[in-house]
């Protein structure tokens, strides 16, 4: 993309307040992945908790990987219940485990998601801020690779074929014929690449550095 250098004041609080709002929006969407997995972590250790508990009041508890696991409205012993969801015992354990099942298509829906908010929203309005004629002059490698990763998710049940890992410009370390298993580290690096991105076409088109992705200890 061409280097176009945003003159006026008004245009520049645009591309600047654009930018927040999307930045805002995804750290949204990471905040709900921070609070899913801790979330899976909790659902862990209710169990096993819930199984002490049973043994100290003598109550008999199916621990097996075998022994079925509800999901359910009312009662359990209501006629009027309702059945939500059945899984097993080992299934609920093996999907909330760290990288289990859950975490990984909750990794996924976070690369669905924050592609679909930048191509159907974000990258318009920026391109619009910036004076651009058409929303596909303005390019983030790191968007990209999203798209890449979305349409490997939604068209081949997440499994990154060789040809478009190659074609990866940031995430070129996840690897080819597997499914996508983004790590809590992954996450953060996507959302790290994200923010830098970010801050470089607003610093490049406004002369102002936003600092989105400036991390904050506490002290």
């Amino acid at each position: 993309m061409n280097s176009i250098a945003v003159k006026s004041n008004e245009g520049k609080a645009d591309v600047l307040s654009v930018a927040a709002e999307f930045i805002g929006r995804i750290d949204e969407i990471f905040g709900l992945y921070l609070d899913a997995t801790q979330g899976f972590n909790c659902n862990l250790w209710r169990l096993n908790h819930g199984h002490e508990e049973a043994k100290k009041k003598g109550i008999f508890v199916d621990t097996r990987d075998e022994a079925q696991f509800f999901f359910g409205e009312g009662d359990p012993n209501d006629p009027k219940n309702v059945l939500l969801h059945t899984t097993t015992l080992g299934e609920y354990k093996r999907r909330n485990s760290q990288q289990g099942s859950n975490q990984t298509l909750l990794g996924q829906y976070f690369v669905v998601l924050v592609f679909h908010l930048w191509d159907g929203e974000y990258r318009m309005r920026l391109a619009n801020a910036l004076g651009l004629p058409d929303q596909n002059a303005l390019k983030l490698p790191i968007c990209g690779d999203l798209r890449r990763l979305r349409n490997e998710i939604l068209k081949h049940r997440s499994v990154i074929t060789k040809e478009t890992q190659t074609k990866l410009e940031v995430l070129n370390y996840i690897p080819a014929d597997q499914p996508l298993d983004l790590s809590s580290n992954d996450i953060e690096g996507i959302l790290s690449s994200l923010k830098k991105a970010v801050d470089d076409l607003a610093a490049t088109h406004t002369g102002v550095d936003p600092k989105h992705r400036t991390i904050w200890h506490v002290r």
